[in-house]
């Protein structure tokens, strides 16, 4: 494998995650949080792997129905699912800095409650693990903006991002790999000018 390439490989599946890991995978994201596959916090440890570990309520096949977008405490509840997760991946053996929280745009939530969590990075980025959010073409940009082709969601996912990233996102999880580089590059630019610290090439 490229040594300048990480390979990340989406699974809710110990057995699948152990096969991918022993073929070379970097990092496992498990978009059930471990809940899937009770061994899977001890596949990613015995490889030394990096983990991802998302939120979402019930199953892909059942995460929208109207008691998964019942919360009393949004925010909080999303923090202690994310932490039991992370606590079981230390307590398997994974180091802290290889653990990455997503609070799961997108997966059991409404409109406002994906709004509310891509407004409120800085409050999971205040759990101390690295942070990924996946807002790429969303349903709830495309609602936001009257738009029905995701496709043409770029510029609405471009302001979620930035948003995001000027509030603790560390990883962004997108389609549109030029454009939001681009953008990303240039917010960094202009990070650093404001603290007199730009570097122009």
């Amino acid at each position: 494998a490229d040594q300048n390439c990480v390979i990340s490989v989406d699974t809710r599946r110990a057995e699948t995650a152990e096969e991918a890991l022993m073929a070379g995978a970097d990092i496992i994201n498990d978009i059930s949080a471990f809940a899937y596959s009770p061994g899977m916090p001890e596949v990613v440890a015995k490889y030394d792997a990096g983990v991802v570990l998302m939120h979402m309520r019930g199953t892909p096949e059942n995460m929208q129905s109207p008691e998964q977008l019942r919360y009393s405490d949004m925010l909080g509840e999303i923090a202690a699912s994310l932490k039991i997760a992370a606590d079981k991946a230390l307590a398997a053996g994974t180091k802290k800095d290889s653990i990455i929280l997503d609070p799961g745009i997108g997966f059991s939530k409404d409109v406002s409650q994906n709004l509310e969590i891509a407004a409120n990075m800085d409050f999971f980025k205040d759990m101390g693990y690295g942070l990924l959010a996946g807002p790429s073409r969303k349903t709830f940009i495309g609602r936001l903006l009257g738009i029905e082709n995701p496709e043409e969601r770029k510029w609405g996912t471009a302001g979620v991002a930035a948003y995001m990233a000027l509030n603790g996102l560390d990883i962004l999880r997108v389609h549109d790999v030029k454009e939001m580089r681009q953008m990303i590059t240039m917010l960094d630019h202009c990070r650093k000018a404001r603290h007199g610290k730009g570097d122009l090439p």
